[in-house]
């Protein structure tokens, strides 16, 4: 479709990139390593990537769970919500990448623009579509406002909240 594309595959730490950058950033990360700085691997790698993406350019993560809620990525996502456009985040079924890890994961989609002001938090269910066409119209089972986000983006989280401010 596109004979211009190039495509590269490397140790995002180790290459030298000089100044590319890309459209698309795609990373399933490798869980709970560390390094010898104490920084997690996962904030390493994702970090990274943005730092690579053109101005409206798209990261895609797989990431575990505690990215979303731990506190010792409080920091990470506050900059993440402050500096970029956090689009979607979608919840994996548990298991999703047995046998090699049972750690609870969502995707991440990202992008290099203005932060945005409201956060797609979807499940998947095997119906990729109808989570882009949700996004695409701004419908949908879940979008939170970034203003009212407390430090959080574990979409269970919030689920929960709205449902006891609803009782």
């Amino acid at each position: 479709i596109n004979p211009d594309i190039h495509f590269l595959q490397a140790d995002t730490l180790e290459y030298d990139f000089s100044d590319i950058k890309y459209d698309l950033v795609l990373g399933s990360l490798p869980f709970g390593r560390k390094l010898p700085n104490k920084k997690s691997l996962e904030e390493q790698l994702i970090t990274k990537g943005l730092e690579l993406l053109d101005q409206n350019g798209i990261a895609i993560f797989v990431v575990p769970e505690g990215i979303l809620s731990g506190d010792r990525y409080s920091k990470f996502r506050t900059d993440l919500l402050e500096k970029f456009a956090l689009d979607i985040i979608v919840s994996l079924p548990s298991g999703n990448f047995q046998p090699y890890t049972s750690i609870q994961t969502s995707i991440l989609v990202i992008r290099n623009s203005k932060p945005s002001n409201k956060v797609f938090m979807t499940v998947f269910d095997g119906n990729v579509e109808a989570i882009t066409s949700n996004f695409k119209k701004t419908e949908g089972e879940f979008y939170l406002d970034v203003s009212k986000i407390d430090d959080r983006l574990d979409r269970d989280f919030y689920v929960s909240m709205k449902s006891i401010e609803e009782n």
